[in-house]
């Protein structure tokens, strides 16, 4: 995978991390995660019905394809980017905010489970971006205002545990409402891929399959990605620290992180500290910009006169915002190439406009859609 960005083709580490972030991104493959799962759990089973969502869930359904070729039946598959699967029905939702796509999408996956017949079973993946992506109001609930309640709490630095539990009251899909459709006395088999710190699954995608009767499995969270990082770091010969996960608002701890990372004493080693993060943005101005961006632009001052400094802070499924870039890269050069080029990093920091800071520099992440989601990743060399 190419990230198309100046710093990490021009920096001396940047080409080692890259092979850092690209084993981070293959240990969380959720193709491959499926596959193995249902390779080792879900092998004796009869005629399977898939209920997929979140950014992860074509590839996820391709893994279990894969795994149990004709015994797949169909299903309702929900993506935020057009997918051909044969044998299944995929839906296009909306993503960051909900829309029409994912009212739609919301039925069609009501529809299939109520419509699992005795003999088959239920396989639901689930990942992140699926509270968005498909949705069904609870009576006396409409679409806007579910909108606008997403967007403000996006906008205000509101936790996603916090804003995934208001998200439970207002759906019929969410707090288990998609296995309580499907009719009792069916096996519920569920594989999420995490993208909550800490692994808690039933956070991810407000959860829809909440419910007792429900086996449940974590494929792969941020720990997994962090640890693939960690062995390739160090299989590379770097001294590696892997620090607490990162939360709270990113422009503070792009700040804190970057300013702790050049304060260890001189050395001939390669160092490589790295962390999980889920950050927050507490949008204040009208530029454009994600957490990542603003985490790496906030750390930049701090990489300056580091002649070996490297910092990237990358969004494991590819989209930092509503942007195209999945984060940023800065290094010791950052700041006075911004300068020479009139710049203003402050400024740009002031109004979330991070994107707008990093584009004339060439410094963005711009892999495209990874496939997987597991919050972000952070990496940086001193």
């Amino acid at each position: 995978m190419t990230f198309g960005c100046r710093a990490l083709a021009e920096h001396p580490l940047g080409a080692l991390a890259t092979q850092i972030l690209q084993s981070a991104l293959d240990a969380v493959d959720p193709r491959v995660l499926v596959r193995q799962w249902a390779d080792t759990s879900l092998h004796e089973l009869g005629p399977v019905r898939v209920l997929a969502l979140g950014k992860a869930a074509a590839p996820m359904t391709l893994g279990l394809r894969d795994a149990l070729g004709d015994r797949l039946r169909g299903g309702v598959v929900v993506t935020p980017h057009p997918t051909a699967i044969d044998g299944v029905d995929v839906r296009v939702g909306d993503h960051p905010l909900p829309g029409e796509g994912s009212l739609r999408a919301g039925a069609a996956l009501l529809d299939a489970a109520s419509a699992a017949t005795p003999g088959e079973v239920v396989v639901a993946l689930v990942s992140g971006g699926a509270s968005a992506l498909a949705e069904q109001p609870r009576a006396g609930v409409s679409l806007e205002e579910v909108r606008e309640q997403t967007r403000a709490r996006l906008g205000d630095a509101t936790p996603i545990e916090v804003l995934n539990a208001q998200r439970r009251r207002w759906s019929r899909l969410k707090g288990g409402g998609l296995a309580r459709a499907v009719p009792a006395g069916l096996s519920i088999h569920l594989g999420v891929l995490c993208d909550v710190l800490g692994g808690d699954m039933h956070t991810v995608g407000s959860g829809p399959f909440d419910d007792p009767r429900v086996q449940s499995h974590v494929l792969a969270d941020n720990a997994t990605a962090v640890r693939a990082a960690a062995r390739e770091a160090a299989a590379a010969g770097a001294e590696v620290t892997v620090t607490p996960s990162l939360r709270g608002e990113a422009r503070v701890e792009g700040v804190r992180w970057a300013h702790d990372r050049m304060q260890a004493p001189s050395t001939d080693a390669v160092r490589c500290t790295i962390a999980g993060a889920e950050t927050v943005v507490h949008v204040r101005g009208e530029g454009r910009g994600g957490r990542n961006q603003e985490f790496a632009l906030a750390a930049a001052p701090a990489l300056m006169g580091h002649e070996h400094a490297l910092l990237v802070s990358l969004a494991t499924d590819g989209t930092d915002g509503p942007t195209d870039a999945a984060g940023a890269a800065v290094d010791g050069t950052t700041i006075a190439r911004a300068l020479a080029r009139g710049l203003d990093p402050d400024a740009h920091l002031r109004r979330n406009d991070a994107y707008g800071f990093f584009e004339p520099l060439g410094d963005l992440l711009q892999p495209g859609p990874t496939g997987t989601n597991v919050c972000d990743l952070v990496l940086a060399f001193s």
